[in-house]
Formats: C-alpha cells, structure tokens, sequence
C-alpha cells in the first residue's frame, strides 16, 4: 500500500499520542505535524491517494490550525480522505467544517472517527480537576480497542462516519452566530479579543517553556517574563498553561469566558508527552 500521511495538531499530548499509536498500529502512516506548515503560503503536500488529519476538538469545531492548513493546501478531488478528532465530553461538529471547507476542491470526508481522552481544556473552570490514574487508563483501553477498527476502515477506503451523540458544547444561537464572529476574530483580528487573555503571575521563574510550547510562536520570554503577542492568533491550545511547570501562566477572565479559575486548578499535560515533543512540531521538515 502506498503510504499515508497523517496531519496532526496537539497542545497538550493528547492528538499526538493516538498519532503514535496509530503508527505503531499502521506502517504506512507518515506523520506530519501541522504548526511546521502554517506559514507557507501555498502548501504542496506529497502525492498520496489517502490523506488523515488528527486533531482536538475546540469549543465543539476543528482547531484553528487545522482550518487555517485546510484552506491552504491543494487536492486533486479523488483523496481518501479521514480524520479522528479527539474530546472529552462535548460533541464536535467537524465532519460539517470539513464540508464547508473541502467543498471548493470537490473532495470529501470518507471516514471520521471520535476519541475519548482527558479534558485538558476547562481548566478555567470551577473545580476542575486533573484526569486521574483511573481515567486516564479508561481512555486509553478506549482509544486501543478502537484502532483496530480505524485501521480496517482505512486500509480499506471504507466510508464511515462516525455518530457524535455527546451533547454540544453551547446553545445552537451560540454556536451558530457568536461562535464564527469569534473564530474570525481570533484569526483576522486577534487583539480584539487576546490581548491581556494569557499572563504569567509571580511565580513565574524564566524558564521559557511557555515559549518553547506555543504552536503559534506568539511568546518570547523578555526580561525574565514571557509576553503574549495578542497581534499574532492564539490556537487555544493552552499548551503554555499546561506545561508550565510552576503553574504560573493564566488565563484572564473573558466575557466570551466568564470567570476564569485557572489559579485555582491543576494542570494536565499527557503523562508520554513532553515539551520537546510539542516543541518539535514547529521544526520544518519532519
């Protein structure tokens, strides 16, 4: 079989462990991380009749990067075309964003799948708490018993589209008028909403990892502090606030947010991944 090239984007580990699992579980598979794409201009990606994209799901939709490398990259319309999205507990309308998205190269999505993994995300909220030992295992047993049937589907060029019965993430009047007037912000005009949304507190100690995890290079640690370039568009990743090992970066409450009770909480970055693995997907040529 000819190889397959799978396009990822992960903040925090999850994407990027079922990415390596998937590999480990189909040969063929290249994996090819998205943040190392994002800035070129016309993206030619290598011939290949079957072509995945791995991803988190973002406030019920596809993560900004993989939207923004969607609407860049060039297909001849014949692909096979699959994409597993991982969450943990609200429905993600991605096979829809996919649709709006692919229409103008004729192509479709053939199979989509849904992961389980630990919530990394509302960490803003009231009494989050990081997944334990227990949880952790369950999603993990969950994604392994799933791969066998991924790997059929695709090897096979079956279509399948997996049902999403998790309870979306905002009312339908949300999702429908405020969310895009949001996402077009972030992406056309991010100061609007980002500035003074991310910050390091006292405890912060320099050392850079913030920077260094940031998908969208939009923190430089100057004079011994990180500043959050809110002329550059966030991923909404968290990554910086996840991997902070002093749990010194914030997030700052929003009206699009509510109360933020990031310095009350825990943080969650996965247990097999580490800064340099995020790290790495920003290297070109990979």
């Amino acid at each position: 079989m000819d190889n397959i090239y799978m396009y990822y984007f992960s903040g925090t580990g999850n994407t990027l462990y079922l990415v390596n699992q998937l590999k480990e579980c189909i040969s063929e598979i290249i994996i090819i991380p998205i943040a190392s794409l994002l800035d070129v201009d016309d993206i030619v990606i290598p011939k290949s009749k079957t072509i995945g994209f791995c991803f988190p799901n973002h406030a019920g939709h596809i993560p900004i990067p993989i939207k923004i490398f969607l609407e860049k990259i060039r297909l001849e319309g014949d692909e096979y075309l699959f994409a597993i999205c991982n969450s943990a507990f609200s429905k993600c309308f991605a096979p829809d964003d996919f649709v709006k998205i692919l229409k103008k190269s004729g192509c479709r999505l053939s199979a989509y799948f849904n992961l389980i993994m630990p919530d990394n995300h509302t960490i803003v909220a009231k009494d989050y708490k990081i997944p334990d030992k227990e949880e952790f295992k369950k999603c993990e047993d969950q994604s392994q018993e799933k791969l066998s049937h991924i790997k059929e589907v695709i090897m096979n060029k079956e279509k399948f589209i997996e049902k999403d019965d998790k309870p979306a993430p905002f009312p339908v009047w949300i999702d429908k008028i405020l969310g895009p007037i949001i996402f077009f912000l972030i992406q056309k005009h991010p100061s609007i909403l980002l500035k003074g949304r991310l910050y390091a507190d006292s405890k912060c100690n320099s050392c850079k990892i913030c920077e260094k995890a940031c998908p969208a290079n939009r923190i430089v640690v100057n004079h011994s502090r990180p500043i959050f370039d809110y002329k550059i568009s966030c991923f909404g990743c968290y990554g910086c606030v996840n991997f902070c090992p002093v749990e010194s970066i914030q997030v700052a409450s929003k009206w699009f947010n509510g109360r933020s009770y990031s310095s009350k909480n825990s943080r969650y970055p996965h247990p097999y991944a580490s800064v340099k693995d995020i790290e790495k997907q920003k290297t070109k040529g990979i």
